[in-house]
């Protein structure tokens, strides 16, 4: 009994946005309505948000990218760098 009451306490929280005004905006959206929820939460346009997001995605790629080539060519032992020839 006390289960379903928390379900339904649940249920009816993320229904609302769990009460921070935060949802999914299907009809301005393109993949589930996340940044144009986002653009409508903070009022911004929706390309704003969307181009936070893709920059986010890049960043974090040529970061990781970067991070790796200086582990590999400084990280590295010289005997082994003889080995693999970097």
């Amino acid at each position: 009994m006390m289960k379903d009451k928390i379900k339904e306490s649940i249920r009816a929280k993320k229904s609302h946005g769990w009460d921070l005004n935060l949802y999914r905006n299907k009809e301005k959206g393109y993949f589930g309505g996340v940044c144009a929820g986002l653009a409508d939460h903070f009022d911004v346009d929706t390309w704003v948000v969307r181009l936070f997001t893709f920059g986010g995605f890049i960043s974090r790629q040529l970061c990781s990218d970067c991070l790796y080539r200086a582990v590999v060519v400084f990280g590295c032992s010289t005997k082994w760098r003889e080995r693999v020839r970097i």
